[in-house]
């Protein structure tokens, strides 16, 4: 007879066999998950959608700025400089963002960036699906669901809205604990952790997707709140922690929403979508056409989950959404959630985007919902991922096979039967036919067996990835073979400045491309350096970029000086370029395909069809001016006097300076002014060595913003606006020194909120946990005052411990 192990090898083996079935459900969410997506975690490549133009360069310059211990407040690599921290997109306290790119190279950071937001999503579905009482198997199938929906489709290229759905996902696990906790010292730390994943969902999508998030948190809340009073809860029980959560939710997040709050009234979307397109109008002098519904869907989009290249949900999934009714115990949630599913379907219908009332069109919400009604489509995924785990949940607990019958002939009937008469091709419904099958055995194994319910998970997860690896329909969501490997290039061949870019770096100085945002090629070896906002990677400054958040001003000028309408969210400069601009933003060098912008520009080297050129007569960062002209300044943007006179093509930003305010020295002479010396102490600072022969005004070509402060010889001084974008500082006769920094109060403000109310947060929990400890031992929280009246101490009545 063999011996048996010793004990504590026995010991270590129960507690393995343990561990594998708490451990199985998330396990294959992330191999799932990792196996689809494997081009961008194990083979270096990265998709060229805005995860390359845009998200990889403003997270690689915040990570970078953090690792070497200091907060990105300014952003001088795009627009002539640019708030950074307060930008919505910029990362700023996206805990993930922050993590990864402050700790691993920038290329690595992106890949494990794409392949994080889908497993987050997964594993947020299967934390929920486990809170609200569902077994692992079931939890398993919600997660799968959601994860490769996400990794299978183009929309695991969508940073903002993979992010949306990934921490809605767990902002709903979260809030479920939180109203499941039995003591207020767990339930002040589930407040908190829910508090924190609201914040991460606004730090994802500070608009449509931070709404989206909230209204499925609310539904289910709602939820939460119709059981909490049909088990005999009053209303002030019920509505108690809600209060709790509603005050911690925007106090553990200043950190996240002051900075960002505070810059919103000075950008482009404080006019909202529709008022940018008046005004682009107004711009250039043309009648502004009635506001469009931007991209919505047809009636029938859900039947594209059926066939793979795209977010395909699996046949059991999709028999099951409407299952979950026949669970008693979960129906409040599954009505909140299936209710939270309908609004966002109905919201993201072309005919019911078009009918909004024009009343009501202004207001801010419905004008980000009309930009894309077609968003809503995302967050009807989430639904259908959690809704589909309660349908594996009552279809296993089904008390007999009437009822599981009667639970799957709804989805059945839509979902199976439906989608050939919607337009969807019989060779797309294939997978879905093969899903039908093997998943239908593989649910009537597991039909009143929870012990073998963990085969319906292994065939749903099989079928999910073979979808997320096949070619099959076009927008709106698709790809095929895995987004990974959907053209697919090098993350590290971009992070390698270019001929370009590394003569721009060498020589210093701003640039500027001439021509359309995309440079055409998007390979490393033509594109690198060339996208708008790849001067982050490589330390140049661009005075263009590719934002949908810009100060106004300048979203204002660039398209007054050259009369054109530009799309909202682009920069762009074309032929032929105004001279005052490039003097206005110090350009030393252009960027063009074709011959040279200006006479004279010297031709430095070529990169594909792009051509650099340097400037003959590149002017200097700053300069001394003895003449200004003041002009009535508004306030307003457009229209402003100073951008009347800036725009005037006989404006000479070297010779003059248009100011809005009176400076505190009178105009100088005329002749020479002095001399300066420019010197750059960071990306937020400067100082400039002066010796002005005459009281001058001494003109900065960086972007001005009320969080810019100068001094001159240690002593604050008052900045200036100039020439309606720029930075001037009154300098009287004599050698000084002048220095000018940029410090946004609200990001400071903000972390300071934020650790105030996480402290109030722990001290409460603390106390309370003092409390009921004491309670529990039957001690006393308190004493009384001995007196002569009560010379004994007072008795305590006991109190509930929670």
């Amino acid at each position: 007879m063999p011996d048996r192990p010793p004990g504590n090898a026995a010991s270590s083996i129960r507690r393995g066999r343990r561990l594998i079935p708490i451990l199985a459900g998330p396990l294959m969410i992330i191999a799932a998950t990792l196996l689809l997506i494997n081009g961008f975690v194990f083979r270096g490549r990265i998709n060229t959608a805005d995860a390359l133009s845009f998200f990889m360069p403003t997270y690689c310059f915040m990570g970078r700025s953090l690792a070497a211990g200091h907060i990105p407040a300014w952003n001088p690599a795009i627009m002539g400089g640019v708030p950074f921290a307060a930008d919505p997109q910029s990362g700023w306290m996206y805990l993930p963002a922050m993590a990864l790119f402050s700790s691993l190279p920038c290329d690595v950071a992106i890949r494990f960036m794409l392949a994080l937001q889908p497993i987050l999503a997964g594993l947020g579905i299967y934390w929920f699906a486990r809170s609200e009482g569902l077994a692992r198997p079931a939890a398993t199938v919600g997660g799968l669901v959601l994860s490769l929906a996400i990794a299978g489709s183009n929309l695991g290229l969508s940073l903002p809205f993979a992010g949306t759905l990934a921490w809605t996902a767990l902002l709903l696990a979260a809030a479920s604990r939180y109203l499941r906790a039995t003591t207020w010292p767990g339930r002040l730390l589930w407040a908190f952790l829910t508090a924190a994943a609201w914040g991460q969902l606004a730090a994802a999508h500070f608009s449509v997707g931070m709404l989206m998030g909230t209204a499925a948190l609310l539904a289910f809340v709602g939820a939460r709140l119709w059981m909490m009073l049909r088990e005999g809860s009053t209303g002030a029980d019920a509505l108690l922690p809600l209060a709790v959560l509603a005050v911690a939710i925007p106090a553990v997040n200043l950190a996240i929403l002051l900075p960002k709050l505070s810059y919103e009234p000075r950008t482009d979307l404080s006019l909202g979508y529709a008022g940018l397109q008046r005004l682009g109008a107004q711009i250039v002098g043309k009648v502004s056409p009635p506001v469009r519904v931007g991209p919505a869907r047809l009636a029938g989009w859900p039947m594209q989950l059926t066939s793979p290249g795209g977010p395909y949900l699996g046949a059991v999934p999709l028999a099951l959404i409407t299952a979950g009714w026949w669970h008693r115990r979960h129906r409040p949630v599954v009505v909140g959630i299936a209710l939270f599913a309908a609004a966002c379907y109905l919201l993201g219908l072309r005919d019911v985007a078009s009918r909004t009332p024009a009343g009501i069109r202004g207001w801010r919400v419905v004008d980000f919902y009309l930009h894309s009604p077609s968003w809503f489509a995302y967050p009807v995924l989430l639904a259908f991922a959690i809704l589909a785990a309660f349908g594996v949940a009552a279809w296993i607990e089904a008390p007999d096979r009437r009822t599981r019958l009667l639970a799957v002939i709804p989805g059945v009937a839509v979902f199976w039967i439906l989608p050939p008469f919607m337009g969807v091709a019989l060779h797309d419904l294939i997978l879905l036919a093969a899903g039908a099958v093997i998943g239908s055995l593989s649910l009537g194994v597991a039909a009143g067996r929870p012990a073998l319910a963990a085969v319906v998970p292994v065939v749903i997860a099989v079928e999910l990835v073979v979808g997320g690896f096949s070619r099959g329909r076009q927008p709106p969501f698709s790809t095929g073979l895995g987004i990974s490997n959907e053209r697919g290039v090098s993350a590290a061949a971009y992070v390698r400045p270019g001929p370009i870019a590394s003569a721009i770096r060498a020589g210093g100085g701003r640039y500027v491309r001439v021509g359309a945002i995309d440079p055409g090629d998007r390979g490393p070896e033509i594109a690198n350096g060339l996208l708008p906002n790849h001067g982050m990677l490589f330390g140049i400054e661009n005075v263009l970029g590719y934002d949908p958040v810009a100060p106004l001003r300048y979203w204002t000028f660039l398209r007054a000086i050259q009369g054109v309408q530009i799309k909202y969210n682009h920069s762009l400069l074309f032929r032929p370029v105004p001279p005052a601009l490039l003097d206005l933003f110090e350009v030393r060098w252009i960027v063009a395909a074709g011959p040279a912008i200006e006479p004279g520009d010297q031709r430095v080297v070529a990169q594909g069809p792009w051509i650099l050129y340097r400037r003959a007569h590149g002017p200097p960062r700053a300069s001394l001016l003895p003449s200004w002209r003041v002009v009535g300044g508004t306030g307003a943007a457009f229209p402003n006097p100073a951008l009347d006179a800036v725009i005037d093509p006989g404006f000479d930003p070297s010779r003059e300076a248009v100011v809005e305010t009176t400076p505190e020295v009178p105009p100088g002479g005329g002749g020479s002014s002095g001399t300066i010396a420019y010197r750059s102490l960071g990306p937020q600072s400067a100082r400039i060595d002066v010796a002005a022969l005459e009281p001058s005004l001494l003109v900065i070509r960086n972007a001005f913003d009320p969080n810019w402060h100068a001094e001159i010889d240690g002593h604050p001084t008052r900045l200036l606006r100039a020439d309606y974008l720029f930075q001037a500082v009154s300098v009287p006769p004599g050698g000084h020194v002048v220095r000018v920094a940029y410090d946004d109060p609200a990001v400071g403000e903000g972390l300071a909120g934020s650790g105030t109310a996480v402290a109030v947060l722990a001290a409460a929990g603390l106390w309370l946990a003092r409390k009921e400890r004491r309670q529990a031992r039957g001690t006393p929280a308190s004493r009384p005052r001995q007196d002569a009246d009560h010379p004994e101490p007072m008795p305590v009545a006991s109190e509930p411990a929670g």
